[in-house]
């Protein structure tokens, strides 16, 4: 399926798209809320801009997306592959991200507000900057991520795993506020 076929089906009123093969399809600045992507293969897709509050892309291949200042907003990401995307600038706020599979992501400046990120995959990400603020970061993988000034007002770590993750001594506190060191 390419753009033009998708775009158009969607203005039919369509928006079940599940398993739709669509990598390297440029989707950058459509506006696809809640469409239902689960399972869809978007591999190499640009999704710089585009607008998929709502969505349900669980378990959607996502490996290596550009989706600068996109809106993921209140969407479903459940054991999406979101590994070596570009997500800089991008909306995630209220978003479902259980078992989500970032690693290598760039996710700087992210707005990550309220999401639930139980076991998420977050292995190397660059998080510089981004706001995790009030979200559930409960057995989630930060080993080696860049977490300097990320914003974690009320962030639940239990069980994050962080070796060689970057990060101020403020937020350090944080972490061992809430558990203590891995050895």
């Amino acid at each position: 399926m390419n753009r033009y076929e998708l775009l158009q089906c969607y203005a039919k009123g369509e928006r079940d798209f599940a398993g739709a093969e669509l990598s390297q399809v440029d989707l950058s600045n459509t506006d696809l809320m809640e469409i239902n992507l689960s399972n869809a293969n978007l591999i190499l897709a640009n999704l710089n801009g585009a607008k998929l509050a709502e969505a349900n892309l669980s378990g959607a291949n996502l490996i290596g997306i550009d989706a600068i200042a996109a809106d993921f907003s209140r969407a479903n990401l459940t054991w999406a592959k979101l590994i070596g995307s570009n997500l800089l600038e991008s909306q995630f706020n209220e978003a479902s991200m259980v078992e989500v599979i970032m690693s290598g992501a760039n996710m700087e400046q992210a707005n990550l507000r309220f999401c639930c990120l139980i076991g998420a995959d977050l292995v190397g990400c660059n998080l510089l900057g981004a706001n995790l603020s009030y979200s559930n970061l409960m057995n989630a993988d930060l080993s080696g991520a860049d977490l300097r000034h990320v914003h974690m007002l009320d962030t639940n770590v239990q069980g994050t795993m962080r070796k060689n993750a970057k990060m101020s001594d403020a937020l350090m506190v944080e972490f061992i506020k809430q558990q203590p060191l891995e050895a």
